[in-house]
C-alpha cells in the first residue's frame, strides 16, 4: 500500500474525470436543449447524426490508439523531437482517414439516410454534416492529448480545455434565443471546438515544447490545401453525376471517395 503512488493515481484519474464530464454535460445538455426549443424531431435528428459520426470516427480513434504508446515512449525516453513528429503525422493522417470517410457521406448524405431509414426526420442531414465537421476539428487534437497526458501533468490541460468546452451550452442558449434555427447548436459546438483545438496546441507547446508555428504550419501546407481542393470538385462531381437507384448511388459514392484519396495523395 503505497499511499503516495494511490493519490498520484486519484488526481491523474479525477482531471481525466473532469474532461469526461465536460463531454457528457455538452452531449446531453445539448440535447435537453434542443428539446426544449424545438422537441422530440430535433432530438431523433440530433440522435442520428451521433451515430453516423460515431460510426465514422471510429476508425480513426482506432488508427490514433495505434500511435498513442509510440508517443509516450518517445516523450519517456526523452526523444522530443520524434515525439513531435509523431504527434504531427498523427494528426494529418488522422483527419485524412476520416476526411475520406467523411466526405462521401456528406456529398451523398440524403440517400445514404433514405436507405438507412427510409422516412428520415427533419433537419437530419445537415445535423449529420455538421457532426462530421465537428469530428474533423477534434481529430486534429488526438494526438496533442496523448502527448500532455504522457507528462503525467494535465491539471492546466484539463481545466482549461474543459471550461471552454463548457462554454458551450451558454452559447448555445445565447444563440438560440437570437436565431431560433436547429443548425445553429452545432455551428457553436464547431467554433468551440476551434478554440478548444487553439487552448490544446499553446498547452502542448507548453509542456512537450511542440512549436505551434512549425505544427499550424505543417496544417497549412497539408491539411487546407487538400480541404480547399476536395470540396468544390467533390460539388461539382456530384451535380454532374446522375441520381436514382441503388447502383447509381455506389457509383457516387466510389467517385466521391476516389476525389477525397487522390486529393490526399
Amino acid at each position: 500500500w503505497k499511499r503516495g503512488k494511490i493519490r498520484e493515481i486519484f488526481v491523474y484519474s479525477g482531471w481525466n474525470l473532469l474532461g469526461a464530464f465536460s463531454s457528457v454535460l455538452i452531449s446531453q445538455g445539448m440535447n435537453m436543449v434542443l428539446n426544449f426549443y424545438f422537441g422530440v424531431i430535433i432530438n431523433a435528428a440530433r440522435g442520428i447524426a451521433t451515430q453516423v459520426n460515431g460510426a465514422l470516427a471510429s476508425f480513426t480513434g482506432n488508427f490514433q490508439q495505434s500511435l498513442n504508446p509510440q508517443i509516450v515512449k518517445t516523450y519517456a525516453s526523452e526523444d522530443y523531437l520524434r515525439m513531435h513528429q509523431y504527434i504531427i503525422i498523427g494528426s494529418r493522417l488522422s483527419f485524412f482517414l476520416l476526411l475520406a470517410l467523411a466526405v462521401p457521406f456528406m456529398f451523398n448524405m440524403q440517400d445514404i439516410l433514405r436507405l438507412w431509414l427510409v422516412n428520415v426526420p427533419e433537419y437530419t442531414p445537415w445535423l449529420c454534416r455538421l457532426e462530421l465537421v465537428y469530428a474533423l476539428i477534434g481529430t486534429l487534437s488526438g494526438t496533442l492529448l496523448i502527448g500532455v497526458m504522457a507528462t503525467n501533468d494535465i491539471k492546466k490541460y484539463q481545466l482549461v480545455v474543459a471550461t471552454i468546452n463548457m462554454m458551450t451550452l451558454p452559447l448555445v442558449v445565447l444563440s438560440l434565443q437570437i436565431y431560433k434555427n436547429p443548425y445553429i447548436a452545432s455551428i457553436v459546438m464547431c467554433v468551440v471546438a476551434v478554440f478548444a483545438f487553439y487552448a490544446r496546441l499553446t498547452i502542448a507547446n507548453q509542456q512537450i515544447l511542440l512549436n505551434k508555428k512549425i505544427y499550424i504550419g505543417n496544417l497549412l501546407k497539408t491539411v487546407f490545401p487538400v480541404v480547399i481542393v476536395t470540396i468544390p470538385i467533390e460539388y461539382y462531381s456530384m451535380n454532374l453525376l446522375p441520381k436514382g437507384g441503388l447502383f447509381l448511388f455506389i457509383v457516387r459514392m466510389i467517385v466521391s471517395f476516389l476525389i477525397c484519396i487522390i486529393a490526399i495523395w
